[in-house]
């Protein structure tokens, strides 16, 4: 019997993208379960402190060092020592977090307006320690591509989250529930992970290995944190100037993209993190890698948050129910965000895997002052939401452009041949946005069966009709060239 032939690096990077992807999709489905059901339960009152409660809750999970998995994906000698002290410098910092998090909940509530924010980020500070705690299992995991394990564990641990606030949403009608489901979802990541990598874990220290993690890690969260700044602004915006409830419906529409996007771009990263680097080597190869990634990626994405933007009543009305309609006109520049977040940061996480700090510093600092600039002038302009989101999804396109341009003077980026294949991505996306719209529009005022029906229909004849046009798109292509080649056709007729 003949041995099993290898597989290529982008048959396990197809893998495991399959893999992260597959718990993704799992994890939007209870996703969505769990709003439909938890925005029939609690207030958009509720809901605007629970986002003023997450949003310190992100902020501070910045300083817990959370990157050292990162820097565990990409350490080129990995051995106990380093995953020993790796594991001490994230609960540490996971600890002092937390109780900065508990110390500052009552001014962060009042410098939001939102009086009901502080029991809720007090109940939900034990979550930065578990997340901390939890970094170093998984970017083991991810280091040897055990994409399987990680991709179970990740959406096991958010599954019952859910379902365990899902319970108590029905017996406490309060965001309580919706915290105190985010801490059993981290706690239970934290047991699957250091139950998968038991016999890699160690305790010992060693000051020079911390030091080295906690170089490159500090320098890449502050980098998030810049970005998670740039991202919260507008939201903060809305909150300050338009009041708790209209924060409400704007966290409501930024979960229904929000959502697809950070699983869509978490399975991308996830993927092509260790993978990265092993073009370090050939600038030329990396060049071909790059322009094949951004093909494939946004083909795959973009479609879909166009369908989205499109189907936008329908989805809000099925998730959220008529109580939230002014969510609806928030969706679609949501998804023109979202799609130039999606590709800035799958170029971003490569510039991250190959050191890059300084260009991402650069693009970072040049995104904020226009964010700052641009949402000031909308306060004085007295702007509604619309507006706001549209000029927050104009800066993300140039801080895309930006990006590339800059990749491009280190030749590690064929920046037209990326901008040609994102073109192609984007003609594609519009025609599934005209098509959904069109559909929407079409059936307005009809049951939402009947909606439902036809927005799904709709949407699997556009899935069909780019399946049987992939071969002549630059996508395909990129398939073919990694060794992937697409062959499946539906058989129309009998022969």
């Amino acid at each position: 019997m003949s041995e099993a032939r290898p597989l290529s690096l982008a048959q396990r990077g197809l893998r495991g993208a399959a893999w992260n992807y597959g718990g993704a999709t799992f994890v939007i489905i209870g996703q969505l379960v769990y709003t439909a059901l938890t925005a029939r339960l609690i207030s958009p009152a509720e809901f605007g402190a629970y986002a003023t409660a997450q949003a310190l809750l992100m902020l501070v999970g910045y300083f817990t060092l959370n990157t050292v998995g990162n820097a565990i994906v990409r350490h080129p000698f990995l051995d106990r020592t380093v995953v020993g002290s790796g594991f001490v410098l994230t609960g540490t910092a996971g600890a002092a977090v937390c109780v900065v998090a508990v110390a500052t909940a009552g001014l962060w509530a009042d410098v939001w307006r939102s009086p009901g924010a502080a029991s809720l980020i007090r109940l939900y500070a034990p979550q930065v320690v578990l997340i901390a705690l939890a970094t170093v299992p998984l970017g083991l995991l991810r280091r040897d591509l055990r994409y399987r394990a990680s991709s179970l564990i990740e959406s096991s641990a958010t599954l019952l989250g859910f379902g365990i606030g899902a319970v108590l949403a029905v017996q406490l009608r309060s965001a309580d529930a919706l915290v105190l489901g985010q801490v059993a979802n981290a706690g239970i990541l934290l047991g699957l992970g250091l139950l998968a990598t038991r016999s890699q874990l160690s305790l010992t220290y060693s000051r020079v290995q911390a030091r080295s993690l906690f170089s490159f890690s500090a320098q890449v969260s502050f980098q998030n944190l810049s970005h998670y700044v740039n991202n919260t602004l507008p939201s903060f915006v809305v909150s300050r100037f338009l009041g708790q409830t209209n924060l409400g419906f704007f966290s409501r529409a930024s979960l229904i993209v929000g959502l697809p996007l950070t699983f869509l771009a978490q399975g991308a990263n996830k993927t092509l993190y260790p993978i990265y680097p092993r073009f370090r080597e050939n600038a030329e190869e990396c060049r071909r890698m790059l322009v094949d990634v951004a093909s494939v990626a946004t083909a795959v994405v973009w479609p879909l948050f166009a369908a989205l933007a499109g189907l936008a009543p329908l989805v809000v009305d099925l998730l959220l129910g008529g109580g939230w309609s002014p969510v609806a006109a928030l969706v679609g520049p949501l998804c023109l965000y979202a799609t130039a977040n999606f590709a800035y940061s799958v170029f971003t996480s490569f510039a991250e895997s190959f050191g890059y700090l300084r260009q991402i510093w650069l693009v970072q600092a040049c995104w904020t002052v226009a964010l700052v600039g641009s949402l000031t002038l909308a306060i004085v302009a007295d702007a509604d939401m619309r507006t706001i989101i549209l000029i927050a999804a104009g800066i993300q396109i140039a801080v895309h452009l930006l990006q590339l341009a800059l990749l491009a003077r280190l030749r590690s980026v064929d920046v037209f041949a990326t901008l040609r294949v994102e073109a192609w991505a984007a003609l594609v996306s519009c025609g599934w946005y005209l098509a959904t719209l069109a559909t929407t529009h079409s059936l307005a005022g009809q049951g939402i069966a009947l909606r439902l029906v036809a927005g799904l229909g709709v949407t699997a004849l556009l899935a069909l009709a780019t399946w049987l046009a992939l071969p002549h798109l630059p996508a395909g292509r990129a398939f073919t060239r990694r060794g992937i080649p697409i062959t499946w056709r539906p058989r129309l007729s009998q022969p």
